[in-house]
């Protein structure tokens, strides 16, 4: 199951062939999935992030694969550095999720794909530790992720599913967005100390101010 999610995720990515891409795999299923996807991009040049170096011990040797221990929450990169991100789980295993939408969003280059692969539902035993000990793990509803991404400055194109499978127990999602520079912001509006009374007395000011 983890090679057709990797194929899932490539599909949905539709490279070209000369993209600088970032793999991104902490969930729990990471140790499954980033052999594969080593394997289907071992012609393309790629770079791989993990805090666990212990994962890429396990990974055949490939000179296009350039190995990277650090954090995503705070990836050691510089800006615009990528063309495309392949992240896996990476929102429901990292904590602020948020922050690392964040981070994906400064490592892209304007318009560059972001991948999401994340599941759509917690295992039982997820579930059950959530109830005992409060929550943990967090899994999104495609709704609430198009939101934040939408407030992240990401345009979503494409939501695509996979049923759940023996090695994978969770039923997954995979979620195409491209980065959209932040827009300019507008000159800010300065009020005369009359139009901060009239706003004191609950009046809406005239003109062109802001209410």
């Amino acid at each position: 199951m983890a090679d057709q999610v990797v194929e899932l995720a490539k599909t949905s990515a539709d490279l070209a062939g000369t993209e600088r891409l970032l793999f991104i795999t902490p969930g729990p299923h990471g140790t499954a999935i980033l052999p594969q996807l080593t394997q289907r991009f071992a012609q393309h040049s790629h770079t791989s992030l993990d805090s666990n170096p212990r994962r890429f011990s396990q990974l055949a040797e490939n000179a296009n694969c350039h190995c990277v221990i650090g954090q995503a929450t705070r990836m050691p990169f510089r800006k615009h550095s990528f063309d495309v991100i392949l992240s896996f789980e990476a929102l429901y295993s990292i904590r602020p999720p948020w922050t690392v939408l964040a981070e994906f969003h400064r490592v892209l280059v304007p318009d560059g794909k972001l991948i999401l692969v994340e599941p759509s539902a917690h295992g039982f035993f997820s579930a059950l530790r959530d109830k005992v000990s409060g929550p943990g793990k967090r899994v999104f509803s495609i709704d609430d992720l198009k939101f934040r991404l939408a407030r992240g400055d990401w345009e979503v194109q494409q939501v695509d599913e996979s049923p759940a499978a023996s090695d994978l127990p969770k039923p997954l999602y995979c979620v195409r967005a491209l980065k959209k520079e932040n827009p300019v912001e507008p000159v800010p509006q300065f009020l005369t100390a009359r139009d901060l009374m009239e706003r004191r007395k609950k009046k809406i000011p005239q003109g062109e101010e802001l209410p």
